[in-house]
């Protein structure tokens, strides 16, 4: 584990531990949660409807990974925060060294997940999944990405507030 993620899974864990009653408390936060936990379902869904999931699972299967090492230098606290308060573990053990470290056999072990890890559509799902199903899959995909945008800046705004209390 590179020392950057491993820092910031450490930094998220103690903002976790100091500021995560306070944040699960606040209504608009609470709230923004639950609705993040809807959308993540709902991406989830339409990956899966549109046959993607099935793509990304045979990849996987073969040994071959588009999530590749180094893109968990991506998240940050926040993000990882986020995931801590969405229930995420933040295990981060590489099952092989050239993917990331939040990969396992399964997949992501990460319910928030980073947009470039969500926006990449390969190839291979480009030239398999019909140009609707990938629409629907890339707006679906939009509206977690940008709620999950509003709830990192009010965590953010929420501990700045907090910090100089």
């Amino acid at each position: 584990m590179t020392q950057y993620i491993s820092n910031n899974i450490e930094s998220a864990r103690n903002l976790y531990r100091t500021f995560g009653s306070q944040l699960t408390q606040d209504q608009d936060i609470s709230c923004k949660l639950e609705r993040l936990k809807q959308l993540i379902q709902n991406t989830q869904e339409e990956f899966l409807s549109t046959g993607i999931f099935t793509e990304c699972k045979k990849c996987g299967e073969n040994a071959q990974h588009c999530c590749r090492a180094g893109t968990e230098n991506k998240y940050d606290v926040i993000l990882l925060l986020i995931n801590l308060l969405l229930g995420s573990t933040l295990y981060h053990k590489p099952i092989h060294p050239t993917v990331c470290g939040f990969l396992d056999r399964t997949g992501c072990t990460l319910k928030a997940k980073h947009a470039i890890c969500l926006n990449y559509i390969c190839e291979s799902i480009q030239n398999k999944i019909d140009h609707k199903s990938l629409i629907a899959a890339q707006e679906a995909l939009g509206r977690e990405l940008d709620l999950q945008f509003i709830l990192c800046e009010k965590i953010k705004q929420k501990i700045e507030a907090s910090e100089y209390c």
